[in-house]
């Protein structure tokens, strides 16, 4: 990751802010993640969409639109 950062720097003077940027893109979805699970399948539960089971339906939604976009 270090020498793709490197690479990706325009110059030296630029190194900081690039690896910056590639940490927070990092470090955000890290601590996104488990706020947006919890909240998920809190809903899920409380208000009985699918039987409870509806965090796996968005899981798997989100999923497909990963995998699609990596195709």
């Amino acid at each position: 990751m270090a020498l793709i950062t490197t690479n990706a720097a325009p110059s030296a003077d630029a190194l900081a802010p690039v690896n910056g940027v590639l940490q927070m893109s990092v470090v955000l979805p890290q601590a996104f993640t488990p706020a947006f699970t919890t909240s998920t399948f809190a809903l899920s539960v409380n208000n009985q969409i699918f039987g409870g089971n509806f965090v796996w339906v968005v899981f798997f939604a989100i999923s497909m639109f990963t995998i699609h976009d990596c195709i």
